[in-house]
């Protein structure tokens, strides 16, 4: 990891009321991954959750860590035609309990991994 590596963490609540609309919102995110994967070079990490405990709304949130290798990345990322498509998909079609929260951050201490020994 080197400083100039940017971290953005995503909460997503999708809207109670049809069975389906949490399962939408993962597959409207799982194509927009892919295509982060095939056109943004600096994008080096997307992962989509799911929370374990359900949510104050009922539903499960979603939760996205992305990890981009630069400020120019980060920065080309919401400018993205896939992006603007995504946003306009889970705002048009109502997919929202409540707007989209997102966290820029930098790692200050802690660690990634380990090896794990059996």
């Amino acid at each position: 990891m080197t400083s100039h590596e940017i971290d953005l963490v995503a909460i997503i609540s999708p809207k109670e009321g049809k069975v389906d609309r949490e399962h939408q919102v993962v597959q409207l995110l799982e194509s927009f991954g892919s295509s982060i994967q095939k056109n943004e070079p600096g994008a080096l990490k997307f992962q989509i959750h799911r929370e374990v405990s359900p949510s104050a709304s009922g539903s499960d949130d979603i939760v996205m860590i992305e990890k981009y290798a630069n400020q120019s990345a980060y920065d080309n990322h919401p400018t993205t035609p896939e992006f603007q498509n995504m946003v306009k998909t889970l705002i048009g079609e109502d997919l929202l309990a409540a707007p989209m929260v997102s966290k820029t951050v930098r790692p200050v201490g802690g660690f990634a991994s380990r090896e794990l020994r059996g």
